[in-house]
């Protein structure tokens, strides 16, 4: 009896196996100065941006002298250009305020320095007693009628300014009309155009007028040839004026201010 009292009593004082405790759970470390942030959704992209529509408006060139231009002329080609829905730029030789023949005025932003003639798909010029001192002979305007010509654009010139593209040398050959005066019938023979009597000639893409009297006319046949959408875009979209110059903003604000009845043969 007393063997097994005193295993009893051993038995009793046995703590029993070891426990292993539970491993807790691994905690990861915040860093110093972090605040624990429950999980959220992932926000929803943004929204993209439109891309912009290049403008696809046919841009129309129209070359003035800086004095002595003819408003009538000026006038009959932005009406028509404007029905075609067309981006107009006007340039001359020298920026400001060109002076008509009539005492109108219309602003200049630009000069034909600064034009990219590529960027365009139609040239007007336009007559009056200043296109042959300003515009016969300059050379900006000789490489804006080459460029053009080459790229086959329409280009069109009325009274005295035919013989601006008779100095380029893109009538050689072709049929062409002006304002007869002794100037402009030997620059015509001496680059061997074949001259019409018509009032309005159109060989091609080039568009010829002889007097004022046949502005109409001749700004309808002209803004016949512009594309309904810019040519340069298939090609490549460039600003019409050289970097670094103000905008130019399209024709719409250019119109000539009201002057006298036109003047036949000018």
């Amino acid at each position: 009896m007393r063997g097994i009292a005193w295993v009893t009593a051993l038995l009793c004082l046995w703590p029993g196996p070891p426990v292993r405790a539970a491993a807790a759970a691994p905690v990861s470390a915040a860093a110093p100065g972090s605040t624990t942030v429950l999980a959220q959704a992932a926000p929803a992209p943004p929204t993209p941006l439109p891309t912009p529509t290049p403008d696809l408006r046919p841009r129309a060139l129209v070359v003035i002298s800086p004095v002595a231009f003819e408003e009538s002329e000026l006038r009959a080609v932005l009406q028509a250009l404007r029905r075609r829905h067309a981006r107009i730029w006007i340039v001359s030789t020298q920026s400001g305020r060109a002076k008509g023949m009539n005492g109108g005025e219309v602003p200049v932003r630009h000069t034909l320095e600064q034009v990219q003639a590529e960027a365009f798909d139609l040239l007007a010029i336009i007559g009056g007693s200043g296109a042959k001192m300003y515009l016969w002979f300059n050379p900006g305007l000789t490489k804006v009628i080459q460029t053009l010509h080459a790229r086959h654009r329409p280009i069109g010139a009325i009274a005295v300014a035919p013989a601006a593209l008779a100095h380029a040398g893109i009538l050689t050959g072709r049929e062409a009309t002006v304002l007869a005066t002794p100037e402009t019938l030997k620059l015509f023979a001496l680059k061997r155009v074949k001259l019409q009597s018509r009032r309005v000639v159109v060989d091609g893409k080039l568009v010829t007028a002889d007097t004022t009297a046949a502005a109409e006319a001749f700004a309808g046949a002209l803004a016949q040839l512009l594309p309904a959408r810019t040519a340069a875009a298939r090609e490549e979209l460039r600003p019409p004026v050289a970097a670094g110059t103000a905008a130019a903003r399209p024709g719409s604000q250019a119109t000539p201010s009201p002057a006298a009845q036109p003047r036949p043969g000018d």
